[in-house]
């Protein structure tokens, strides 16, 4: 397993890099043919770190390539090259094949130097096939990227690429904390019109505390989930929105602020089609105070986003053995 971890000011990116190959037929990287071929491994971990400063430029430490040679099954009597490239043509075989749905890793992201030399009488190339990449050019997302042997070149004519050990793939997982926490007030800019959306909660709500309070643009009405139950609220804005941040509005209707009921962290995600959702990383931890009436908490992102549907998942309350999470009033800021 290998693992990229991004870091951007408060904020993190975590690639998840894992690795697979295709079976080998020994019988033919042991025979007498001269085939050209990827050796297997694994066991590898690497890491990259990018921040912000504190004036907002970027910084990227750590890992800044990935190398491997490529190999031949017997000595060559003459020297050969061995191109190497990302082959798009295989994503949609392995996701057949595994029943995934990764997407090409960006290639605008990366960059590969595409051959390696193996001097005459040797196994292995004198140097290595040499991948580095943009960090700052990736989306959070799922990513597959096969590279593999797609030429050699030798006056031994009879060398080939090996059938079943000439790719290799590398899977991401690109997730990003896009969240400041450091800034817990309400973001700046203009709450978005709440009269057409659309909201829905796994979290069946006790009788009267109706997961459409929250967007019901009066105070006293609350939602209130299940105690023991991190459950999930998905809203439909049904249209595209540039979003500054979210923010919500803890008052339980009854006089006094209950801390105790009081979400303290969520797991925010968006969406463009409510089918794939990207996390944008953890909000919290919120402070109550027990002598103020009415709270309003922001959900500030370090980049705005652009969606139309986002979800918050219940990630802590105060008291959740004792409480389902609890509070009156989501907004969206653009």
């Amino acid at each position: 397993m290998k693992n990229i971890i991004v870091f951007l000011g408060n904020s993190l990116f975590l690639l998840s890099l894992c690795i697979s190959f295709i079976g080998c037929d020994d019988g033919e990287l042991y025979s007498k043919e001269l085939v050209a071929f990827i050796r297997n491994w694994a066991g590898e971990s690497y890491t990259i770190k990018r921040t912000y400063m504190a004036d907002g430029t970027p910084s990227v430490t750590g890992l800044k390539e990935l190398k491997f040679p490529v190999y031949l099954t017997r000595e060559a009597t003459v020297d050969v090259e061995a191109k190497i490239g990302a082959d798009e043509s295989l994503v949609a075989v392995y996701n057949a094949s595994k029943g995934t749905d990764y997407d090409l890793f960006p290639l605008e992201a990366l960059n590969i130097s595409e051959k390696v030399t193996i001097p005459v009488g040797q196994l292995r190339s004198a140097d290595s096939i040499k991948v580095t990449f943009d960090c700052e050019k990736l989306d959070p997302g799922k990513y597959l990227l096969p590279l593999t042997i797609n030429s050699v070149i030798s006056k031994d004519k009879g060398i080939c690429a090996s059938t079943t050990a000439s790719t290799v793939y590398y899977t991401f997982t690109v997730s990003l904390d896009n969240i400041n926490n450091a800034k817990v007030s309400v973001p700046e800019g203009n709450k978005i019109d709440r009269s057409t959306w659309s909201i829905i909660c796994d979290d069946e709500p006790e009788t009267g505390f109706l997961i459409t309070n929250l967007i019901d643009g009066d105070r006293s009405t609350d939602w209130k989930g299940t105690k023991n139950v991190k459950g999930s609220i998905v809203v439909d804005m049904k249209e595209e929105h540039y979003l500054k941040g979210l923010s919500f509005y803890y008052h339980n209707g009854e006089g006094a602020i209950r801390y105790y009921d009081a979400p303290t962290y969520f797991q925010v995600y968006v969406s463009m089609d409510g089918e794939k959702w990207v996390a944008h990383g953890q909000a919290g931890r919120y402070s109550y105070s027990t002598s103020v009436l009415e709270n309003e908490y922001g959900i500030n992102f370090f980049v705005p986003v652009t969606c139309r549907y986002f979800k918050l998942k219940i990630d802590g309350v105060y008291n959740i053995s004792r409480y389902g999470a609890r509070f009156a009033e989501l907004d969206a800021i653009k």
